[in-house]
């Protein structure tokens, strides 16, 4: 009855296959519902009501999971980024052992959710790695660019 589903882990050589075993036991006949092979473990934790932030972060901890809370909210709870935090490649792997980064285009991000018992991995800016502030304005100038232009095209419209 403690077993906690979410966390299901297959390996196959070491490695994990990320599924949603949730919905495999649902329907059972979905493509979630991955066959195991000679070799492979299975592993069905209990309920972990913590998330781990480690890495780049001022003091890697265990913070209690609130369903509120986002990816970076857990991060100031384990005292913000350390300065040679690179921010932009903050990853999540879920007790499952499958694992999203947060995802940047343009002006758009993506940011994974957090999950009971989840993995909040900040990692470390490579040295000598730098912004290029050439593309950053590059890329600004051509989204405000588009921007406008669709605004003129509706306001147009509109007339």
């Amino acid at each position: 009855p403690e077993a906690y589903l979410p966390g299901l882990r297959v390996l196959r050589g070491g490695q994990p296959v990320g599924t949603d075993y949730a919905r495999a036991v649902q329907r059972p006949r979905s493509r979630y519902n991955i066959l195991l092979e000679a070799g492979d473990s299975v592993t069905v934790p209990t309920y972990d009501p913590t998330v781990l932030v480690q890495g780049a972060v001022n003091f890697s901890s265990r913070v209690l999971y609130d369903p509120r809370l986002t990816l970076f909210e857990y991060v100031s709870r384990s005292g913000g980024f350390a300065a040679n935090a690179d921010r932009g490649r903050v990853s999540v792997q879920y007790p499952d052992g499958e694992r999203y980064a947060v995802q940047r285009r343009l002006a758009f991000s993506s940011v994974p959710q957090v999950r009971p018992g989840s993995t909040i991995f900040v990692p470390v800016r490579l040295e000598g790695e730098k912004i290029n502030w050439g593309d950053v304005i590059t890329k600004t100038v051509s989204v405000l660019s588009t921007a406008v232009t669709l605004w003129i095209a509706i306001d147009r419209l509109k007339n």
